[in-house]
């Protein structure tokens, strides 16, 4: 079982009796319980050691796969310096926060006061870039948060200005995700058992809620969703659960138990 966190598992930092007491019965059924998520890792470890789930998380929406256990890099599929600075300068003067992961480090602008908030408030390290250029080492996404309408204007001209070389996807009305081209959480999971890194199963399944989910739901046998996901993640449901906030994933749990 492979699940997004935000408006899937739970909403915001805490997960519910209920959710964590589904998660037993899973664990009880015989699945694994894997975190798929668009978070950093750190930002997301209290929500794997409340469910207990795998070591294994992927995280970055498949930019990067890391062991909860110590934080290590399992996999990781980075933009270059070069792409990173040309996505940079075309964004730098958008009313949008920019937000450019390195390695478990969030570099944005002075202006991104949003952005600072949410490090802070997770205790991710956050730095302040003073232009593209100042930045180094490893990045590995470079994600913009805003008003809705913007985001799907800015998602439209940054496809028209880069064609398809990046994978552009978003993560939630106001978030908008670029990574290194065919880079996803679906992919991350395939890489996975393709490189032998984890077994695969009889029988897979996916829970996601927005398009950054969209290829990992692909890739499952099942795949679910809130009913109050996007769209185009409804129509590619095999199961539609309750939301978040009503607890959606026990919804989801039963069911699974039951199939079995």
């Amino acid at each position: 079982m492979v699940t997004d966190i935000d408006g899937t598992l739970s909403v915001g930092e805490t997960v519910s009796d209920e959710v964590i007491s589904a998660c037993r019965a899973l664990y009880d059924d015989g699945w694994q319980i894997m975190i798929a998520t668009g978070r950093t890792l750190q930002s997301c470890l209290s929500h794997i050691r409340q469910i207990s789930a795998l070591d294994t998380a992927i995280v970055y929406d498949g930019a990067r796969v890391m062991t909860a256990d110590g934080g290590g890099e399992i996999m990781g599929f980075e933009l270059s310096r070069g792409d990173v600075l040309e996505i940079l300068e075309f964004s730098w003067d958008s009313d949008l926060e920019i937000q450019a992961a390195g390695d478990e480090i969030i570099y944005c602008r002075e202006s991104d006061v949003e952005t600072r908030d949410f490090c802070r408030s997770t205790g991710l390290a956050c730095s302040i870039m003073d232009s593209p250029n100042s930045l180094r080492g490893k990045f590995y996404r470079v994600a913009f948060w805003g008003e809705p309408d913007t985001i799907l204007s800015f998602e439209l001209a940054l496809k028209n200005n880069f064609r398809e070389r990046f994978s552009v996807t978003r993560g939630g009305d106001n978030f908008l995700d670029v990574l290194r081209g065919g880079v996803s959480k679906g992919y991350a999971l395939e890489e996975l058992i393709r490189r032998g890194y984890i077994q695969p199963t009889e029988l897979t399944a996916a829970a996601g809620d927005h398009l950054n989910d969209f290829e990992l739901l692909k890739y499952a046998d099942i795949s679910a969703a809130p009913r109050d996901c996007a769209p185009e993640i409804l129509k590619l449901a095999d199961i539609i659960m309750p939301s978040a906030a009503d607890n959606g994933f026990s919804f989801l749990a039963k069911i699974l138990i039951d199939m079995r």
